[in-house]
């Protein structure tokens, strides 16, 4: 979303372009926010500009008396409002037409060409990066395939054409519909026992079984913020050696979608310490964690907005379902600044 955007289209009689102001192509970006800078729409067609949160601008018309389902769309759109992409289109359209879309719209590379192509192929899911996707439908054909799934922050990914193998069409057939899996992983796992994968999974080294602490579902508070809604949920790795984490927060009574921050946990066993980083940022924004076993507390050194100061975020393990967490910030000379408290209630113990 970087790059300025402009997808204008006019269409006076015919409708036969499944998108044809450009809008619903947008179901082929990376997720991202975007607040509502300029938006009409009436009987003779629409007008939206788009500002996402990275800077990067879109802009949108259709004119024509003939309407449409992207013309619907806008115009249940608020100006000055942040929206999430692609999920407040999915929202719009519905499981089945967010399918059929994915199957049917021109690759995001042909609308998007400073864009590098995704591997589209079931073999390919992963390629780019390990992520969780749920299967939103399997799309199975007798040599081919056009499975559609959504990832855990809403990114949706098409895998079609044509079985590489025997194996992989075993594998398609394996990847049920509503289930959620770990890709690379499951090109593989999906074919092991139930044993199988769960000794797999199983936790190799000590200070790794210490993250099965999180595994779960967990619901947060914010002590300066009664409205904050936080939700956790955790979950292991496919090959045993650290976590999923998904983290979003939002606020009661908000029409915004909360945001999403995804990372997988590690443990570095030379550094002795826990690594989270986002897989898809390509390590960006790794952080780095100590645990001490006597207080049950993880301690995060957090990045800082200013040079000088430090933040230190502590999560004790208070009980085996409760977590109390803090972060000090303080200046260069040690003086704190600000103290920011929480907590989390494990809501379920399995996902």
């Amino acid at each position: 979303m970087r790059a300025v955007i402009l997808l204008c289209c006019v269409f006076a009689t015919s409708l036969r372009a499944q998108s044809p102001s450009g809008v619903f192509t947008l179901l082929h970006t990376k997720p991202f926010v975007a607040e509502v800078t300029t938006v009409s729409s009436g009987a003779s067609g629409f007008k939206l500009a788009l500002r996402a949160d990275d800077g990067g601008e879109s802009k949108f018309e259709y004119l024509s008396s003939i309407p449409t389902p992207e013309q619907q769309f806008v115009a249940q759109l608020k100006a000055h409002q942040r929206y999430a992409f692609p999920q407040c289109l999915m929202d719009f359209l519905g499981l089945d037409e967010t399918v059929r879309l994915m199957r049917t719209l021109p690759s995001r590379a042909s609308f998007f060409p400073s864009t590098p192509s995704v591997p589209s192929g079931l073999m390919d899911l992963g390629r780019e990066h390990p992520f969780r996707a749920t299967v939103l439908d399997p799309g199975l054909g007798e040599k081919s395939c056009a499975m559609v799934l959504q990832g855990a922050d809403s990114r949706l990914y098409l895998a079609s054409g044509p079985y590489t193998s025997d194996l992989a069409q075993k594998i398609a057939k394996k990847l049920k519909r509503g289930e959620t899996y770990e890709f690379p992983a499951a090109l593989e796992d999906v074919l092991l026992a139930e044993d199988q994968r769960a000794a797999k999974a199983r936790p190799k080294l000590p200070e790794i079984a210490v993250l099965g602490r999180y595994i779960g579902a967990w619901s947060g508070t914010l002590e300066s913020d009664a409205t904050a809604k936080v939700q956790m949920n955790c979950h292991w790795l496919a090959d045993g050696t650290g976590i999923w984490r998904e983290l979003s927060f939002g606020h009661e009574g908000s029409e915004e979608t909360p945001t999403l921050d995804i990372a997988r946990i590690l443990y570095d066993a030379g550094a002795k310490a826990y690594v989270s980083a986002d897989p898809a940022a390509g390590g960006a924004g790794a952080l780095t964690s100590t645990w001490d076993e006597a207080t049950r507390t993880f301690t995060t050194a957090l990045p800082t907005p200013m040079s000088g100061q430090t933040r230190i975020n502590t999560a004790t393990f208070t009980t085996e379902a409760r977590i109390d967490w803090k972060t000090v910030t303080q200046d260069a000379s040690g003086k704190v600044i600000s103290t920011k408290r929480g907590s989390y209630v494990r809501t379920a113990t399995n996902l």
